[in-house]
């Protein structure tokens, strides 16, 4: 009756190492799981916050291709008029840095709503 008590106990001191190690394993598990679904979300973040700011700098490309396009108009417009009234070579300066100003003025104002959502 000795050996099958002392049997038993010997048995339940084992068991219960085991049961903590296999509580453990399962907390490891439920944390790298928590870890693994936390980074993938992060990861989606980030790749939509990439196409976001994509999204935002074809904007700001087409914005800058119409501003250039502006002010090559703006200069051309100005020495087609300085040609055809016979301006002096300063007045037409004076007035092509003047529409000059303006484009960029302009596109200035479309940056600034763009990048405050007006």
């Amino acid at each position: 009756m000795r050996a099958i008590v002392t049997l038993l106990a010997t048995l339940l001191l084992l068991a219960g190492p085991a049961g903590a190690d296999n509580t453990f394993k399962e907390g490891a598990k439920a944390i790298g799981q928590g870890f693994k679904d936390g980074t993938r979300e992060i990861g989606k973040g980030i790749k939509e916050a990439g196409r976001e700011t994509g999204e935002a700098g074809q904007k700001i490309k087409r914005d800058a291709g119409e501003l250039g396009k502006k002010v090559k108009e703006d200069v051309g417009t100005a020495a087609r008029e300085a040609q055809k009234t016979g301006r002096s070579v300063g007045e037409w300066f004076r007035d092509t840095g003047q529409q000059a100003g303006q484009a960029f003025r302009d596109a200035g104002r479309k940056v600034r709503d763009f990048l405050t959502g007006r």
